[in-house]
């Protein structure tokens, strides 16, 4: 029988630890890639964990300051942002010096969250939903092909 020697608490992780090193690899993130993490529940917190053990810097993006505190200080991402400020963009454009994250991954399944998160990918960036979202979602081409700024 598999899980033999897991408690329930314990087998009851596997689903969402699974989706966020599936998401990580997808993601082929890379030591030193800056990856923001969209949604910290479940899903999302072990994506931030599989990224931080890639060598990733991780930034958190969520509503809920508990959930990024949270992050903050058990977690030990990189750099925790509430997606309800008005300059999202800019502070991840400091945070990543200049540039933006080099891998970004929705565990939220938002329609808003995924159509937002374009604008935080760097150039040449991957850009990974694991989420479920049955809509369609936007993508604006422009956005999606942007050059790379000097």
């Amino acid at each position: 029988m598999h899980g033999e020697g897991l408690s329930f608490d314990e087998l009851a992780l596997v689903e969402p630890l699974a989706i966020g090193a599936h998401g990580v690899r997808r993601a082929n993130v890379q030591p030193g890639d800056y990856v923001l993490v969209i949604g910290a529940g479940p899903i999302g917190l072990g994506t931030m964990e599989f990224a931080r053990i890639a060598g990733a810097k991780v930034i958190a993006l969520d509503v809920n300051e508990s959930r990024l505190a949270f992050c903050r200080e058990h977690l030990n991402v990189h750099a925790a942002v509430n997606a309800m400020d008005s300059n999202v963009a800019d502070q991840l454009k400091e945070i990543t010096e200049g540039d933006m994250p080099t891998a970004v991954i929705d565990a939220t399944g938002n329609l808003k969250a995924i159509n937002n998160a374009i604008h935080y990918l760097a150039h040449g960036g991957n850009y990974v939903l694991i989420g479920l979202q049955k809509n369609p979602f936007l993508l604006v081409t422009p956005s999606f092909i942007k050059e790379k700024q000097p």
